[in-house]
């Protein structure tokens, strides 16, 4: 019956550390590359929101690679951009793009998607 109660708690525990990391990456990103980046809070399919430091604002649909909620991919001209969340310090993504890789940093945290103001 032990056995059976732990075998219970530890795959509640891994499904909760799953979906809970799926909107662990919404926030504001300062790239290694002078760009920001901007994830707004959605669990399953987002977009990012990438202002480059010559001012461009560039948007790009993301998606999940597999179930772990760790890595995720987004494309720029038919170029795969691979982003892995540090399992170490999931205020860190390291994103390969070819052979260029560059490190986001959170900045802010983001509970809900930014609301655009109206002019």
């Amino acid at each position: 019956m032990r056995m059976l109660l732990a075998a219970s708690a530890f795959c509640f525990f891994l499904c909760a550390a799953s979906s809970a990391r799926a909107s662990d990456v919404a926030g504001i990103w300062k790239s290694s590359s002078g760009s920001v980046v901007v994830i707004p809070a959605n669990p399953d399919n987002f977009d990012i929101i990438m202002r480059t430091k010559d001012g461009r604002s560039l948007l790009f649909a993301a998606a999940w690679v597999g179930k772990g909620y760790t890595q995720f991919t987004y494309s720029y001209q038919n170029t795969a951009s691979v982003c892995n969340i540090d399992p170490h310090d999931p205020n860190k993504i390291t994103v390969t793009v070819g052979d260029v890789v560059t490190t986001w940093t959170r900045e802010r945290t983001m509970t809900s998607a930014p609301v655009a103001k109206s002019r």
